[in-house]
């Protein structure tokens, strides 16, 4: 997983979503970490479906997530869903009021 970041923070999003799959398929069971770095991929990669998917299962393992909730809330305001993306904003600030 290490290396996928490195590829991620280098603009490689392909090839860390590549990584960070592999990454993910090696494990006994998800972490929602991995889901949703490999969301953030696909968010680059304008993969939005996916990436909401994997958001959403991201916050069904950890539903206290920050970043997985400003996240979420972003690409379903590209899906044009404007109350889920109200909720999941109002969730990140219910966890953290100065988040921004």
């Amino acid at each position: 997983r290490k290396f996928a970041q490195v590829l991620e923070r280098a603009g490689n999003h392909k090839r860390a979503s590549d990584h960070y799959t592999k990454a993910l398929e090696a494990l006994p069971f998800p972490q929602a970490r991995a889901l949703h770095d490999l969301a953030v991929c696909l968010m680059a990669l304008k993969e939005v479906p996916r990436a909401v998917e994997l958001f959403r299962q991201a916050l069904k393992l950890k539903p206290t997530f920050l970043d997985c909730h400003v996240n979420l809330g972003s690409a379903l305001v590209v899906q044009r869903d404007f109350e889920g993306a109200l909720h999941h904003c109002e969730q990140a600030l219910a966890l953290d009021p100065a988040c921004q």
